[in-house]
């Protein structure tokens, strides 16, 4: 290379705040270095050097240039095709290395160039021979041992009534729950509440019936059949009008209400054998679908009419419960809430539908613990089978006797038990497809029984557990699909859409310590009960907090063999038996409030306690 020419090299170079590479200032006879260890040259055809190539351009200069003009630059930069490289993300290059690592990639240098290697996995799984499912995952649904009473209950009453008769308003108050029925008789005259027993298995399991018809030929029942129907709550709140459905549930309730009454009228016949019963039926929905919900504004009406349906199938005086009289339930149930003229007794029976979350806490705004002149707001979490329901809101007693509720945020969200276990099968049967065996054995196990959501068993806390004689380990326990369930779903919903989102409807000191009562079959996993200390801090905002409370059970709940703890599975029932609901509302917005009211209003109607 002339020394003119490396002169002007060496002045291109330096406007880019680089020296000249070794490789350039050596003789044209040099070989270029390779950009990788993996390419090699093919000594047929030499591919000019890189002095060639600057030679070539120098040409196009003036001979005795000693720098560059700002058009050569531009000349000599389009010359050099350009070729991203990949940098370590240890180390972010400045403008000069940027520049340097260009040129490098395209002509070489003496400095070795590593080739990025291959994505690092987020997990690695290793299967042994002997790799087996948790014994749960291939489970075979079993049938539910109903006990049967000695009344059929298919009357009203335990009897023909004589003479001069003690009246007593019965209230059955039906929690219709995704996975379990559950349901507590109230005795408005006594103050007794009876928690209605399905079966002889001890504890709170022998209070719950899964939420499941069986079906033989054109006959329901609660006992067995040729096919089982699963899912039934789900499918209602799914927007499904479907007249089958409507009428399974029908059917499901028609024979639980028989139960109930053969119940009690078995094991209570001393107090009720002459006693006139009016009676009344009230059912639970989600606190989200009440009243006006913009996306399904039928649902309560839906379950209004399948309420007063199986009230109707329930007291056909045929014992079985055939499809025909369902039919003719459903239909009868249309006319008389469209305003058609009772005929009988039956018929006038009331029904009603409430929200769950609102019953849950009866229990507790009747109880010593409730301060009538606090502020009286608070949060409910209810995590099921199917869905987590999780609401705020203010409670208070009217003059009439009635409890009024003002709903602040309340959200319902598929984030259940068994939608987390359906989440888990899914991730490990995508991991374990196409691999070799035994996989594909362990695949089968695992889509066996997917589980509805009316199975009554426990799943693993964690999802390493579904497998044994398999390492599953993750780089990022963030990327964990348990961790990302629960802080992109549960946590999200509860903390975020409930408790966050309640600053758009109250001050901040409000805020601060709100009571909140964790319920339902799902907070017994440890996977769940993390939501009591994810409501206790929250990260970056020290102010706003949610307190665990405990629904304690009422003394005048009679239900053998429960305990305490238990009691919050039976708290939407007992509610239910017993709330009579005045005015449920939802709150607006600050916002919307204060474009119509002044603040000075505005603070008055939310921070009085007078008002609570």
């Amino acid at each position: 290379m002339t020394k003119s020419m490396s002169d002007a090299l060496k002045s291109a170079y330096a406007k880019q705040g680089l020296e000249l590479p070794v490789s350039e200032a050596t003789s044209r006879h040099s070989q270029p270095v390779s950009v990788s260890n993996h390419r090699k040259s093919q000594p047929a055809k030499q591919p000019p050097t890189v002095n060639d190539k600057w030679q070539s351009r120098a040409k196009e200069l003036r001979p005795n240039a000693r720098t560059l003009s700002q058009s050569a630059k531009n000349s000599v930069k389009k010359s050099i095709p350009h070729k991203a490289i990949q940098v370590s993300q240890s180390t972010q290059p400045n403008k000069d290395q940027k520049t340097y690592a260009s040129l490098a990639d395209a002509y070489g240098s003496n400095k070795k160039v590593e080739k990025p290697g291959p994505p690092l996995e987020t997990w690695t799984l290793t299967i042994t021979p002997d790799a087996k499912p948790h014994p749960f995952l291939s489970k075979e649904l079993h049938e539910y041992q109903v006990v049967a009473s000695r009344h059929n209950g298919i009357a009203e009453q335990f009897s023909r009534i004589v003479g001069d008769a003690d009246v007593r308003d019965m209230v059955i108050g039906l929690d219709f729950g995704t996975s379990s029925v559950k349901v507590v008789v109230g005795d408005q005259s006594s103050g007794k509440a009876f928690a209605i027993p399905f079966s002889n298995v001890e504890g709170i399991d022998g209070y719950l019936l899964p939420s499941r018809l069986w079906q033989t030929d054109d006959q329901f029942s609660l006992l067995s059949g040729k096919t089982v129907h699963r899912d039934l709550k789900l499918t209602l709140l799914l927007h499904d009008d479907n007249p089958e459905q409507i009428e399974r549930a029908t059917a499901l309730l028609a024979l639980v209400i028989r139960h109930v009454r053969g119940w009690l009228f078995s094991e209570h016949a001393e107090i009720y054998s002459n006693t006139k019963m009016v009676w009344k039926l009230v059912l639970g929905i989600p606190a989200a679908n009440y009243e006006i919900d913009p996306e399904n504004p039928a649902l309560v009406s839906k379950f209004r009419l399948i309420a007063k349906a199986a009230w109707l199938a329930a007291g056909k005086h045929n014992e079985e419960m055939l499809i025909d009289s369902i039919t003719q339930a459903v239909s009868r149930a249309k006319e008389l809430l469209a305003g058609d003229a009772s005929k009988s007794e039956s018929e006038e029976v009331e029904v009603d539908v409430v929200p769950e979350l609102s019953a849950q806490i009866y229990g507790f705004c009747v109880s010593q613990n409730f301060d009538k002149n606090a502020e009286n707001i608070f949060m409910t979490v209810d995590v099921g089978a199917g869905t987590i329901d999780s609401s705020l809101f203010h409670v208070k007693k009217g003059e009439n006797g009635k409890w009024d509720f003002e709903f602040f945020t309340n959200q319902v969200q598929r984030y259940g038990v068994m939608n987390l276990h359906r989440k888990r099968v899914k991730w490990w049967t995508d991991a374990l497809t196409g691999r070799a065996v035994p996989t594909s054995q362990l695949v089968k196990e695992l889509n066996k029984n997917k589980l509805h959501t009316d199975h009554h068993g426990t799943i693993p806390d964690s999802m390493d557990d579904y497998m044994t004689g398999v390492g599953l380990k993750f780089r990022d326990a963030k990327n964990h699909p348990d961790s990302e369930f629960f802080v992109k779903h549960v946590a999200q919903q509860v903390r975020g859409h409930t408790l966050y989102r309640a600053r758009d409807y109250l001050p901040e000191k409000m805020l601060t310590g709100i009571p909140m009562f964790l319920c339902g079959g799902g907070v017994r996993m440890p996977y769940y009960q993390k939501l009591e200390q994810e409501l206790a801090n929250f990260p970056g905002v020290t102010w706003l907090k949610a307190t665990k409370r405990a629904l304690v059970k009422p003394t005048n709940l009679l239900a053998d063999g429960l305990v305490d703890a238990d009691y919050d599975r039976l708290s939407v029932a007992f509610g239910l038996s017993f709330l009579e609901v005045g005015k449920i509302v939802r709150a607006l917005p600050m916002s919307k409030v204060l474009s119509n009211i002044s603040a000075a209003h505005y603070t008055d109607k939310f921070l009085s306690k007078d008002l609570c």
